[in-house]
């Protein structure tokens, strides 16, 4: 477990980011907000109309170490110098930082942007050293409300208003799997919404219908690998879409017809129904948002 909570931390890291062109005012496609460097950007989907949207982030810290958004984009929410804040789709702060019980490493907003959830790591006394314990918490985006989901939980993600997290296999090598949660406000799981044997899954994503989840889909004790699609009732696996080992964080397009992922320090696309992926601009953890990029000089 230890290990793996390490590999994700490390997984959360700051990508190289490289200016791009300038192209139209507006998509039909919406938009994908990212991490570039130490803070955060929007771009078209086609690599177009690339803007900074913060510019507090620095290379030697404070970070943007993570972003989330609503469905409409209207609301982000991130993890800047491992405290939790919500901002508005310009990048503005609204909120925070959130009353915290360790570092936030992930800050994931909910679809409709009313609720945030948190992974954090809270420091444990457990014999004979003190170590470090990743616990979900979940909120109101306006900071209320705290509760405390879950221990021992490196991911989270949303299907709809409901809260997914890991969950690992019974038996050697313990592969970790991700179950939809009973209830937002308890750690026990209701059903499994993506497992498959020999492999860790990482980076949850629900695909607007709800149906599908895209995963990362590592080897054990691994945090990157290819993207794969899994039936959110079942758990099984559907469809593979890459097979490369530095695909990370997908991210659904609004109209569930392409997911944009991490490779390496590039943020790529591919068709859900499966084919050559295309890079679309230098940076990290893809965010796919409906509201459209527009023209900046930035």
């Amino acid at each position: 477990m230890w290990r793996r909570l390490a590999l994700a931390c490390a997984l959360i890291t700051v990508a190289t980011a490289v200016p791009s062109g300038v192209a139209d005012a507006a998509s039909k496609s919406g938009s994908i907000v990212f991490r570039c460097g130490a803070n955060l950007c929007r771009v078209a989907p086609d690599g177009s109309a690339r803007k900074r949207l913060t510019k507090n982030g620095r290379a030697g810290g404070p970070a943007y170490g993570w972003v989330s958004a609503s469905r409409s984009g209207s609301r982000l929410g991130v993890s800047f110098g491992n405290k939790a804040y919500v901002l508005d789709g310009s990048g503005k702060r609204l909120r925070g930082p959130f009353r915290q019980g360790g570092a936030a490493l992930v800050t994931q907003i909910s679809p409709d942007g009313g609720k945030v959830a948190t992974i954090e790591l809270v420091p444990e006394v457990v014999s004979p050293v003190p170590t470090l314990s990743p616990y979900l918490y979940l909120q109101t985006a306006a900071g209320g409300g705290r509760d405390t989901v879950a221990r021992a939980s490196p991911l989270t993600g949303w299907l709809g208003r409901r809260l997914m997290r890991a969950d690992r296999a019974p038996g050697s090598p313990f592969e970790q799997g991700i179950c939809l949660l009973t209830s937002n406000a308890g750690f026990e799981c209701e059903r499994s919404v993506a497992a498959e044997a020999g492999r860790d899954l990482w980076g949850p994503a629900t695909s607007p219908n709800r149906k599908l989840i895209a995963a990362t889909r590592a080897p054990v004790d691994k945090v990157t690998g290819g993207i794969a699609l899994y039936d959110a009732k079942t758990g099984r696996r559907r469809r593979t879409l890459t097979n490369a080992s530095r695909d990370s964080q997908p991210s659904w397009s609004p109209d569930g017809k392409r997911i944009a992922f991490t490779r390496g320090r590039s943020i790529f696309v591919v068709a859900a129904r499966g084919g050559r992926p295309r890079r679309v601009v230098a940076g990290a953890q893809p965010v796919w948002v409906k509201r459209a990029a527009r023209r900046s000089g930035s």
